[in-house]
């Protein structure tokens, strides 16, 4: 994801393994969606436009909601405003990709932003 160089590890409190990617200079490991949340989000995952610009209010409600999904797995007390403050319009979609591929899917040709 980011470049930084001795970013802050965070180590979960429930290890339910994944992928470090760092965030505004702080690692954290991402672990898999678990199925309720794949089935609660895939609606909106689906439908996620990932075409150039601006993101949207909307896309980044999505990113938002999937990040923190994944992310409170391993960090259980992870609030979605500590989600809010940490991912970007420089970081969302790599953070997003890493949600999507260490879950087993992948989307195809995501911009980078």
């Amino acid at each position: 994801m980011e470049t930084t160089s001795n970013p802050t590890r965070h180590q979960p409190a429930v290890d339910r393994g994944g992928e470090w990617v760092v965030l505004s200079g702080e690692e954290y490991k991402i672990p898999p969606l678990n199925f309720r949340s794949l089935r609660e989000l895939q609606g909106k995952i689906s439908s996620l436009n990932t075409g150039g610009g601006l993101p949207t209010a909307a896309q980044m409600t999505t990113v938002i909601e999937v990040v923190h999904a994944a992310l409170k797995r391993n960090y259980p007390d992870i609030t979605v405003e500590a989600i809010e403050d940490i991912v970007d319009v420089g970081n969302m979609m790599q953070v997003f990709t890493a949600v999507l591929q260490v879950s087993g899917m992948q989307r195809a040709a995501v911009p980078k932003t």
